[in-house]
């Protein structure tokens, strides 16, 4: 068992570290292979957080479907809003029914007005199972282990209660909550 983070900038890397941190055997994914590739090697991410060594077992690819068949119990998205819908349509295929999907995306969907957590939903047909993550944080916080509180949100309180005991670590507290809505806006 483990998760998936989907996206690997600055806030997706944070959140990949921290789950590590957390006990998790965790997979990174980039749409670069390069970049993953590197990441990989390096154990960090020098492209946006170098100075950030990955915690074992933290391990990058750039194969969504290995990526999403790691993240059976999770799948994070942190991708840039404009490619929500897309990237997360692309994993469907892939998806098992009791993986619960995070959106640590921020924005609304142009053309839709949507939240990421609809767009998600609509995308994988999984709207039941996701959840939000939000902060205020910050990823080089996060990654450097500085105390951190989000709130993790969904409609059903179980699920928000299973993301914040899955992310939840001395140094970053997660509170849970069922105003979706207002946690992600």
């Amino acid at each position: 068992m483990g998760a998936t983070v989907i996206g690997a900038g600055s806030w997706g890397t944070a959140l990949a570290i921290q789950l590590a941190r957390a006990g998790h055997a965790v997979c990174l994914w980039s749409r670069d292979a390069e970049h993953a590739a590197a990441m990989q090697s390096d154990h960090r991410n020098n492209r946006y957080l170098p100075d950030c060594r990955f915690p074992p077992p933290l391990e990058a690819t750039a194969d969504i479907e290995q990526a999403v068949r790691a993240g059976r119990e999770m799948i994070v998205c942190a991708v840039p809003s404009h490619a929500v819908r897309e990237t997360m349509g692309a994993l469907r295929p892939w998806l098992q029914d009791q993986t619960v999907l995070v959106s640590a995306s921020k924005g609304i969907e142009e053309g839709t007005s949507k939240r990421m957590s609809e767009v998600i939903g609509e995308a994988t047909g999984a709207p039941e199972r996701t959840a939000v993550l939000s902060g205020p944080s910050f990823a080089r916080e996060v990654a450097e282990e500085m105390p951190t509180v989000v709130t993790a949100a969904a409609t059903n309180g179980e699920l928000a209660e299973f993301v914040q005991h899955y992310f939840a670590s001395p140094m970053f507290r997660v509170y849970a909550a069922s105003d979706l809505v207002g946690v992600e806006v």
